[in-house]
């Protein structure tokens, strides 16, 4: 776990390409730092970045295979009606 800085999206699949797969684990949600290291968002969830990494800026990886560096923040899921559970070492 010390050597990991990236979080998971176990949920992740090809059938939504705009679906973030991994990204940088220094996550904030809702401006929080989250305090466990499997989340379950329900819906549409803003993630941002604190300055542990990238100075408030990350890096993730979508479904369809599209990475985006050094951005301040992405809506990870689309879908309202299906949570995400992120595993973050």
């Amino acid at each position: 776990n010390q050597a990991v800085s990236y979080f998971v999206n176990v949920d992740a699949n090809e059938t939504n390409p705009s679906m973030v797969v991994i990204g940088d684990r220094n996550l904030l949600i809702a401006g929080q730092r989250p305090t466990s290291t499997g989340l379950t968002l329900p819906g549409t969830n803003l993630l941002q970045w604190n300055h542990d990494i990238h100075k408030l800026r990350g890096n993730v990886a979508r479904a369809d295979g599209s990475v985006f560096s050094q951005i301040p923040s992405i809506q990870i899921w689309t879908n309202h009606s299906t949570p995400v559970r992120l595993a973050i070492p």
